[in-house]
């Protein structure tokens, strides 16, 4: 089973290169494509940190990521290729 996840935060930067959040929230919310109904939540250091093992799950699949800021019609699509923290810690 395939699922999508959603990513929140207060804020974001996109450039070429780079898409950044702010403040973005604790968990990850994932969940399968029809027909299915089910819901997981998974935190969001342990989903950047699975691009981070050997076994890396995204390898041979990168990421796309919709891009839609709250008040403006941007809206993008983009290839995740890795994740990283930054230094951001939750609480």
């Amino acid at each position: 089973m395939t699922l999508l996840f959603v990513q929140d935060a207060h804020g974001a930067s996109l450039n070429e290169n780079f898409l950044t959040l702010v403040s973005a929230s604790e968990h990850n919310c994932g969940f399968p494509d029809r027909p299915e109904r089910l819901v997981r939540q998974v935190a969001t250091a342990d989903f950047v940190s699975l691009r981070d093992k050997s076994n890396d799950v995204f390898k041979d699949d990168s990421q796309n990521t919709n891009c839609r800021v709250t008040g403006e019609t941007l809206s993008r699509v983009v290839e995740l290729r890795s994740s990283d923290l930054g230094g951001t810690t939750f609480p």
